[in-house]
């Protein structure tokens, strides 16, 4: 199950996988989903009327433009303002990008000035907290609508009945608080030259990668299990992912690609 605006995007992904779709149709589910129908790109199967009509359809509503959706969130500002809608909420999972966020250019629009309520962001992933950890910060108004007493602790509980435990939040405080914000910018700015870095080399050798904007995740074409096991490479199906968290070494990433291109001359012998 992906989650795609397009049709044009899902073909994007296919294509970049060897392979190719056929045929889509359009579902109700989620209040509006793609179905694909995918074969190796060598099929000599035409694609569809129905696959041609959703394209089609996608470059007449403007799909294919960011500025769709930029149109898009402004659409549902103005309809909250016009009918004077007091009830409604807006969360981000901004979980991975989040962190780094403030400190890229060009900066993703999910931040409060935005009109979002809340915003949840990793904590061990960017930031470095020493196990798996994260936050949510959120409008004062939300979460006072949460707040208890805790008589026998003598504080006010602002967490969801009591849940979250009081260390993750010093890991991560400490870690803001020695990096500062000079630091966290050194520590993005780092992070991203070495994706950029490993997409390059990956491409050098004549792997088929790619990442987003501003994004330390570089996807590939997934090398043998035995690779994926040694450099624990997260991966699905045909894809696997190098995710370029502060803490990994350029020659770290050196060691996978000789390895990997080591492993793509073999099997090019076999053939």
């Amino acid at each position: 199950h992906l989650e795609y605006y397009s049709l044009k995007s899902i073909n994007y992904l296919m294509e970049r996988n060897g392979l190719k779709i056929i045929d889509a149709t359009t579902n109700f589910v989620n209040g509006g989903s793609l179905r694909v129908l995918v074969t190796h790109k060598e099929n000599s199967r035409p694609k569809s009327k129905r696959y041609k009509e959703i394209l089609y359809e996608d470059k007449k509503w403007n799909l294919e433009e960011l500025d769709t959706y930029v149109q898009y969130e402004h659409k549902i500002k103005d309809i909250i303002k016009k009918y004077a809608i007091k009830d409604y909420y807006i969360h981000c999972d901004a979980a991975f990008l989040g962190a780094i966020a403030p400190f890229v250019e060009n900066k993703p629009k999910f931040d409060f000035s935005e009109g979002v309520d809340s915003i949840s962001i990793s904590g061990h992933k960017f930031i470095g907290g020493p196990i798996p950890c994260g936050l949510v910060l959120t409008r004062r108004k939300h979460r006072n609508r949460i707040v208890n007493s805790v008589s026998y602790v003598g504080t006010l509980d602002t967490t969801i009945t009591g849940s979250r435990n009081g260390i993750t939040p010093l890991f991560l405080w400490d870690a803001i608080q020695r990096l500062g914000i000079e630091g966290l910018t050194k520590r993005a700015v780092t992070a991203q030259n070495l994706a950029t870095y490993t997409e390059k080399r990956l491409k050098e050798i004549g792997v088929n990668a790619w990442r987003n904007n501003n994004a330390l995740t570089v996807v590939l074409t997934k090398p043998s299990i035995a690779l994926c096991k040694k450099y624990q490479l997260a991966s699905e199906g045909n894809i696997a992912h190098v995710i370029c968290v502060p803490g990994i070494k350029k020659s770290q990433i050196d060691a996978f690609i000789n390895d990997y291109e080591i492993e793509l001359n073999a099997v090019a012998q076999l053939v």
